[in-house]
């Protein structure tokens, strides 16, 4: 009896360590084919690090960006915004101040004015516009709506408008590369040729010659 009970132990616990080691390969294929699933979708797409150096069509310098996925859009902190009509047209200006404190002002027309809805308080009257951002050598144009982000740490927001299907957030990183579009990279400017003497000078130059060896003939002359 009691040998039978072994037997019947011994066949119950080969059940449930096959049973384990089906679950466990099982799970080592998902995990095989998740990371698989990634790495396909990841190729093509830069990693950045989640601050990072962007560059402004509009402006003369870098920004420094916080790249938020879990942002729908893209914002910027704007100092001094005025609104006014062009030609009938709603355009806003206003200034932006770097890392460095260098300021540019922008100037751009109104694509749109948004009303974000808040949990306490009125709904916020954004202004939104259209930049041209250049961040790695991924040049873009972005909606930006323009607020006030005096209050946080980085003043210029990149959101998943902007990122999705373009790059990937490492949140431990940060500055992984500079900006360097194509649209951004100034050629320098053409040095001037060396001055060559013009026609009229060397004529000259001939005349004075000619000038100077008559007076000598006069002089050697009785």
């Amino acid at each position: 009896m009691i040998g039978r009970i072994r037997e019947i132990q011994q066949r119950a616990l080969r059940a449930v360590t096959e049973l384990s080691r089906g679950r466990i390969v099982a799970f080592l294929a998902i995990v095989i084919l998740s990371a698989w699933s990634l790495s396909v979708e990841a190729q093509g797409k830069e990693v950045f690090g989640y601050v990072e150096r962007v560059q402004i069509r509009e402006a003369d310098f870098p920004m420094l960006a916080k790249l938020d996925t879990g942002a729908d859009t893209s914002s910027i902190h704007g100092r001094h915004v005025k609104e006014y009509q062009k030609e009938g047209v709603p355009w806003v200006h206003f200034e932006i101040r770097n890392f460095q404190g260098k300021v540019s002002e922008i100037e751009a027309p109104v694509v749109r004015v948004a009303e974000i809805k808040r949990h306490s308080g009125p709904a916020q009257r954004r202004v939104v516009i259209k930049l041209g951002l250049c961040l790695g050598d991924m040049f873009q144009e972005e909606y930006v709506s323009i607020v006030d982000r005096s209050r946080f740490e980085y003043q210029f927001l990149l959101g998943r408008s902007f990122l999705a299907g373009n790059a990937i957030v490492d949140p431990s990183a940060m500055f992984t590369s500079a900006p360097s579009c194509k649209h951004f990279v100034k050629s320098p400017p053409p040095e001037e040729p060396s001055p060559s003497p013009t026609v009229p000078s060397a004529e000259r130059d001939i005349k004075e010659k000619g000038e100077k060896l008559e007076d000598s003939d006069k002089k050697g002359s009785p």
